[in-house]
């Protein structure tokens, strides 16, 4: 393996991309491969103690996101958000019957996921313009969960349930389709439809 390879090969192995990198000496070949040494001792240590480990300033410096800071009380707090909005997020008909989303979640978990057209949902999305805190709401949504459909026995469309943010993130980034649940409202158990039955 001549030089070139060996240089290439360490790049790969830590991600550095540098200029002038391909006029690296043996020296520096040498003081890289030092560090790679140190990083996977270190990382072999992480992985039994976990995080607050020191990591070699020359990883650190060419890959900032690999190794941005680590707190556990913040993916925690993230973690409780997220387990809060799934039981927040809730419905409530006039006689005072209420489900949350996580109640619709767990009747419609065997339905499909599947991808449907942004341009569709586009006249029955709700418009924030001008409201900067929704606004916010539309960009920090998270496309990887889908929306909540309900569509009637012909699988025609009703009402977007749970994730207009989303939707509208979708089609302002020029999306051409979203995730989505497609649920038939009929088919839901009678405690949700209940909920639902202006819908109907």
């Amino acid at each position: 393996m001549n030089l070139q390879e060996n240089i290439q090969r360490i790049r790969e192995m830590m991600g550095l991309i540098t200029e002038g990198l391909h006029e690296t000496s043996w020296e520096n070949v040498d003081e890289i491969s030092n560090e790679l040494d140190e990083y996977s001792r270190t990382l072999k240590n992480a992985r039994k103690q976990g995080s607050g480990l020191r990591f070699p300033k020359t990883a650190i410096k060419y890959n900032p996101l690999r190794f941005r800071p680590y707190s556990r009380e913040k993916l925690d707090i993230q973690k409780e958000e997220q387990t809060e909005g799934l039981h927040d997020t809730s419905w409530e008909n006039d006689e005072g019957d209420k489900i949350t989303l996580m109640d619709l979640l767990n009747a419609t978990e065997n339905i499909p996921v599947k991808k449907v057209s942004v341009k569709e949902l586009i006249p029955h999305l709700l418009s924030w313009d001008g409201d900067e805190e929704e606004i916010k709401k539309i960009e920090k949504s998270d496309l990887k969960y889908p929306i909540l459909i309900f569509v009637d026995d012909d699988g025609k469309f009703i009402s977007i349930i749970d994730g207009h943010h989303r939707a509208q993130k979708a089609a302002r980034h020029g999306l051409k389709t979203i995730k989505a649940k497609e649920i038939p409202i009929n088919q839901l158990p009678k405690k949700i439809k209940k909920v639902f039955g202006h819908m109907v």
